[in-house]
């Protein structure tokens, strides 16, 4: 019995070792320079757990131990940034203007990259479009999201009314069923404006037969377009930010 008791202490002594040489690695580091943390209860691996985001000089906590050796993601359910909110990744950003004017032509808007090994079996990337547009004859808009040149989502607004300077936002919902090369997702799209502006409309028929190809391994260019009904000097389109996050 003794000999078993000292055995059992033996082990106990290894696998608190173990669990605190793991928490030890983050111990110096302030919430402030974390910017994707471990989920509570949660350390991140000594070895390779975490990396460093050369443009920010902060901290992603990817590989996470707690104190029975489980090992999971930072970006599985209750991760977070910072140690304090939900955990997504800004993906990336476009914030330069890109007008359409006068032209029934389908109409490159802003685009921005997503990396290559971004996108994991179960990720969803949310697209978020912001503009205005202004009409000088009754149209319709539609603006359409592509993801690395496979299936995109279109979305086309309600007959706008002659004003100017109409606030517009389209989300897209991209969510990766599985990743690789031969990757498949399932995407969806709304428009949001005023009742001039074109009103509130979901996807512009299906998307996917039922699910569209994306290749997770490679870098993928995200491009907005847009096209209008009616040319006209006055109808013009404006898109104004480009924001893409994962989760």
């Amino acid at each position: 019995m003794r000999r078993l008791a000292a055995i059992i202490c033996l082990v106990g002594m290894a696998v608190a070792l173990f669990v605190f040489s793991e928490r030890g690695s983050v111990e110096a580091q302030l919430p402030s320079q974390i910017e994707l943390a471990c989920p509570a209860g949660t350390w991140p691996m000594s070895s390779g757990g975490q990396t460093v985001n050369a443009s920010t000089g902060k901290y992603r906590q990817w590989a996470c131990v707690d104190a029975n050796g489980n090992v999971t993601h930072a970006l599985a359910a209750g991760s977070t940034i910072g140690g304090l909110t939900p955990a997504t990744l800004a993906v990336c950003t476009n914030f330069t203007p890109v007008t359409a004017t006068n032209t029934i032509a389908a109409t490159n808007l802003q685009s921005c990259t997503v990396p290559a090994n971004t996108l994991a079996t179960g990720s969803l990337l949310e697209i978020n479009e912001t503009g205005i547009n202004g009409t000088g004859s009754a149209q319709t808009i539609t603006i359409t999201t592509n993801l690395g040149g496979g299936t995109s989502c279109s979305t086309v607004s309600g007959t706008t009314s002659v004003a100017n300077q109409q606030p517009w936002n389209v989300v897209v919902k991209f969510f990766v069923l599985i990743a690789g090369v031969g990757g498949t997702a399932n995407m969806s799209c709304e428009l949001f404006s005023s009742a001039a502006g074109g009103g509130v409309v979901g996807p512009a028929g299906t998307v996917g037969n039922p699910t569209i190809s994306v290749n997770t391994t490679i870098s993928n260019t995200l491009q907005v377009t847009v096209t209008m009904s009616v040319a006209n000097a006055s109808n013009t389109v404006t898109e104004q930010g480009l924001k893409v996050a994962v989760f």
